[in-house]
């Protein structure tokens, strides 16, 4: 130990590096950031966010789409 210092070990770092789950709250670890359920707590708030987006819970800010632009029942590769 140099001036009472003391090395950080990976585990120490690891609990230093959180995250709130965005739907619960809950404290997220950072050492996991490539788990399927990242950056959610657990499988449930995963499922839960990706109901509000089906429902219309979230947008994204922008310009109405009309009706008649994207529909794919009306493109013809041909043109």
């Amino acid at each position: 130990m140099v001036g009472g210092c003391r090395p950080v070990s990976v585990p120490d770092a690891a609990r230093m590096a959180e995250v709130k789950c965005p739907i619960c709250g809950k404290l997220v670890a950072l050492t996991q950031p490539l788990a399927p359920t990242f950056p959610f707590c657990g499988t449930r708030c995963r499922t839960l966010d990706l109901g509000r987006w089906a429902d219309g819970g979230y947008v994204v800010p922008g310009a109405p789409v009309s009706e008649e632009v994207g529909r794919i029942d009306d493109y013809d590769p041909r043109v």
